[in-house]
């Protein structure tokens, strides 16, 4: 069958439905993309490649090596397996915030598989404090990862300062962003230009374990410019020079991610003149 090799774009794929009610907020006019990602969270289908944006869909018993598990897993297998997954990904969490992460929304019996994993010795629960005081739990961390936890309290740890995308995995809780760094984050791609707060495409600036502040950019391909509009600092944030330092290396980065060719800093806090 076609796509065997290389994979099919789903506009390659014919459409016979009479496309009644298929217009969507998120898609109009074909069933086939919605299709695709069915059958793609049923596990029938796999991206199999890209046309820049566009995926290439290939059947997955086609891409999969044989060697591939094919046994079918029940729901505790697949809730105990997850949860672990997303607890790794996240350091700690709390079952609220473990629902929020990895296959969102679906961990059944989720309450009951940390009862039990914690019981096994998998996880363990821990504390973890806030602005204003302890957080409310409980908090999991996997067993595996006490280790780094150690480190870090013993100062054994090289922070950072690098610029967050929007839909990074750090912050793509907004509730849970807020509660442990206290910084309040929303993406506002969709709110006009006249109510936007900070931005169209704004960029939370992560040094070591803070978010202290964020940058307002575009990038303009034509003329390979990257303009950082606006910089906004965070209240109590460092105005150090080191800090500042480390702040214009991880746009001069971004940049060079982008291949930009200039760099244009347009308006900084107090303190953070530096950066342009």
């Amino acid at each position: 069958h076609e796509g065997r090799e290389n994979g099919v774009l789903s506009r390659e794929i014919e459409d016979h439905s009479d496309g009644a009610n298929s217009d969507h907020v998120w898609w109009s006019g074909r069933y086939v993309p919605r299709l695709m990602d069915y059958l793609w969270t049923s596990g029938k289908v796999m991206v199999v490649g890209r046309d820049g944006l566009q995926r290439r869909w290939g059947l997955a018993s086609d891409f999969f090596p044989e060697w591939t598990p094919q046994e079918q897993w029940s729901d505790e297998q697949v809730t105990r397996y997850s949860a672990q997954r997303a607890i790794r990904a996240l350091g700690v969490a709390t079952a609220k915030q473990i629902k929020q992460h990895y296959t969102r929304n679906r961990y059944p019996g989720l309450e009951q598989q940390l009862t039990q994993m914690t019981a096994d010795g998998i996880l363990e629960e821990i504390t973890v404090q806030g602005k204003d005081g302890e957080l409310p739990g409980p908090w999991y961390l996997h067993r595996e990862d006490a280790p780094v936890l150690e480190a870090i309290q013993a100062g054994d740890w090289q922070p950072r300062t690098t610029l967050l995308s929007p839909f990074d995995n750090l912050i793509c809780d907004r509730d849970r962003t807020e509660a442990l760094f206290d910084f309040f984050y929303r993406i506002e791609i969709y709110v006009p230009k006249a109510k936007r707060e900070f931005g169209y495409y704004v960029l939370p600036i992560l040094a070591g374990d803070e978010l202290i502040g964020r940058v307002d950019p575009t990038m303009d391909r034509a003329n390979g410019t990257l303009t950082f509009h606006n910089v906004y600092a965070e209240p109590g944030a460092s105005r150090s020079k080191v800090t500042v330092g480390r702040i214009r290396r991880a746009m001069e980065s971004l940049g060079k991610f982008l291949e930009a060719e200039k760099i244009v800093v347009e308006n900084v806090p107090a303190g953070w003149e530096g950066l342009k």
